[in-house]
This record gives C-alpha cells, structure tokens and sequence, in this order.
C-alpha cells in the first residue's frame, strides 16, 4: 500500500517497514520503531494525539495537518509486465534524433544542476501534461511508445554524459512529451541493501529499465 501525507512527502511498506521519500529536501528516510508504530496507527486510523503529532513533527519533520487530504493515494500503475528496451523493436535506429537526445540529455542535466528537485519535477510534469494530457493516452496504442522509447535508449549511448536513471528519465520523459506520448516516471526503493531507482512507465510497459530491475524495486511515488 501506499500513501501520499502531503504534497511533498511519500511512502511505502517494504517487508514491514515504511520507507520515505521527501521530494523538497531530497531525500528518502525511514522511522524509529515507536515512531513507525505511530505512523501505522494514524494511517490505518487517521487520528493523532497532540503527543504524537509533536514526536512526528519534532523527531522525523513529518507535519501532520488536516486540511492537506492525508489519505489521498499515489497515483496508481499496474505492475510491470514488458520492458521494451528487451523486446523486440520493430524500427531500426534512426541518427537524425541523436542531436535532439543530446540537447535534451544536456537540458535535464543543467536542471538538476541548477534547480532544486521538486522544482524540476514539477516542470516536467507540467510540460508532459500540457504536451500530451493524461486522456489522450487512455485510447493510444503502445506501439508509437515503445518505438519512441528504443530510439532515445539507442542513441543514448553516444551521448558523451554518463548513464543516470533519473537525467535518463526525464530526459525520456521530456522526448516522448514532445511527440503527445504520455508516460509517468516511477521512483522505486529497495531497503536491503537500500536502493533508490526511477524509470518510465507507460502502463504495464516499462520504457527505460529492464523488467527484473524495475520489479526489485518497490514504487514509493510516481510522477
């Protein structure tokens, strides 16, 4: 199960523990015993006592309030079923698109230098939605996808930037926009050893990751 606590902090259950993500600092956490006994109480219940607000607030910076719609659930994928970067594409690769991969591999580099996360987030949640709005996919096949997909990860390698999954995924994120192909990044953790991922998914079709890797990792928000 999920849930979304305000608009910047997320979590998950990984084998009996929460894990959490807080997308304006940056940085994912989990709770002391007592306190994660806590959590669990409010979740299940959606009340607090003025103590437990405190010790949330005071020793994990989790700031419980009322009017932020506490229960509102992340948005929801099914579970992976196909990578296309593992099957087979049907187009071959196509150079002409390698100058628009790099630009758009040096832009989300320059924002993730230059611009705090959630600010770049938001961004590019917002260029995706105004480019291709969340409806129109809903009758799209999925083929224009994973051949937009394959063509960005082929020519990918001969941009001379290394290999990371989040510059990765929103630069496909913001290559698929431009074409009104709708996709979601998802970010994963694994707790032992801890690890955190991301990649894009457009429904059950993994676009960017290899299937086992994305399965290994548990969604603790989605974009």
């Amino acid at each position: 199960m999920h849930w979304l606590i305000n608009q910047d902090l997320s979590c998950c259950d990984i084998d009996g523990r929460l894990v959490f993500l807080d997308l304006a600092l940056d940085r994912y956490f989990t709770l002391t015993a007592p306190l994660e006994s806590v959590m669990r109480s409010y979740l299940s219940s959606g009340t607090l006592s003025r103590r437990q607000r405190e010790d949330l607030e005071g020793k994990a910076g989790i700031v419980i309030a009322r009017a932020l719609g506490l229960h509102s659930s992340i948005p929801g994928l099914p579970s992976p079923t196909v990578s296309a970067i593992e099957s087979s594409p049907a187009a071959g690769c196509r150079p002409a698109v390698l100058p628009e991969v790099a630009a758009t591999i040096w832009w989300a580099r320059r924002q993730l230098r230059r611009r705090p996360l959630k600010a770049v987030i938001e961004g590019i949640a917002i260029h995706r939605d105004a480019k291709a709005p969340p409806r129109a996919h809903a009758s799209m096949t999925i083929e224009p996808l994973q051949d937009a997909a394959t063509q960005f990860m082929r020519v990918r390698r001969y941009v001379p930037v290394d290999p990371c999954c989040l510059l990765d995924s929103l630069a496909l994120l913001r290559f698929l926009s431009r074409r009104r192909l709708h996709a979601r990044i998802v970010f994963g953790v694994n707790l032992v050893p801890f690890a955190a991922h991301c990649w894009v998914q457009a429904g059950g079709i993994v676009l960017n990751e290899t299937l086992s890797d994305a399965a290994a990792h548990t969604p603790i928000r989605i974009i």
